[in-house]
């Protein structure tokens, strides 16, 4: 098979088959260019990201009625005057298990103890300062920053078109910092398993050939994991990540195996 039969033949869909299914003929991607391989991994992040991240929220805002109708008829009345916030009552909600919001002015200042390791991200409102971590990042920002005036609920209703910019920008800064991920994850997993596949005269995938396969052989279970976390864990993610990790060994060594011609 010529080097452009084989192009042709792994485009679109049929390199994810391959990719997720078909270690065995990883030879056919490796036969692409450069830039294949970068559109590959650009669209396969933004299926990440749509399934973990974006399918989460849209099934949220869906079941709320939408931010406005949330904002309008389930969130309790409040106020922010004077560097202090004071809520009628107490309200926790997550969106798609992976954002937890509460606001609670009886509490009079959340700490990063408060937080929990079940969610990807948490606001955490008090009665004198908002507590945001978004991943290993965590900003404390006093309440008398956020307005010099008073802030209520007509406010927030107003401000729901700026909250869906943010909301866009969020998006899309998760699908930047997934790509770099990545990447990060496809070499460390091309250093561990270089030259680990070997014929009996010694010869061996070169670093960049690993590295190209290892793209590819993280794909499934890249899914895997992200449909789990759309599916609110309900495998445990330590054994998710535990599995991928040996499942993508596993994809790397019979795609070098079948490379090399063992």
């Amino acid at each position: 098979m010529t080097v452009m039969e084989q192009e042709r033949k792994a485009g679109g869909l049929e390199k994810l088959y391959i990719a997720c299914l078909k270690p065995s003929r990883y030879q056919e991607l490796l036969s692409s260019g450069t830039g294949h391989h970068l559109v590959y991994l650009c669209c396969i992040v933004l299926l990440l990201t749509l399934i973990d991240t974006v399918i989460p929220f849209a099934a949220w805002d869906f079941n709320a009625g939408g931010i406005d109708s949330l904002v309008r008829n389930r969130f309790p009345a409040f106020t922010i005057e004077k560097g202090r916030m004071t809520i009628e009552q107490p309200v926790e909600f997550e969106i798609g298990g992976v954002i937890h919001f509460k606001a609670d002015s009886g509490v009079e200042k959340y700490t990063k103890e408060d937080f929990t390791d079940k969610y990807q991200e948490e606001l955490l409102f008090s009665g004198t300062n908002i507590l945001i971590r978004m991943g290993e990042k965590i900003m404390d920002v006093p309440m008398d920053k956020v307005t010099d005036s008073k802030l209520d609920n007509k406010d927030l209703l107003e401000a729901v078109p700026l909250f869906r910019m943010m909301l866009l920008i969020y998006f899309l800064s998760t699908y930047l910092v997934k790509g770099v991920e990545y990447l990060i994850s496809t070499a460390f997993f091309a250093v561990i398993s270089r030259a680990a596949i070997r014929t009996r005269e010694g010869k061996f995938v070169d670093l960049k050939g690993t590295f190209v396969i290892a793209l590819y052989a993280k794909t499934l279970f890249s899914l895997l994991h992200s449909v789990d976390i759309c599916a609110g864990f309900p495998v445990d993610e330590t054994i998710i990540i535990i599995l991928g990790t040996i499942g993508t060994i596993l994809f790397i060594d019979k795609a070098e195996a079948a490379v090399l011609g063992i």
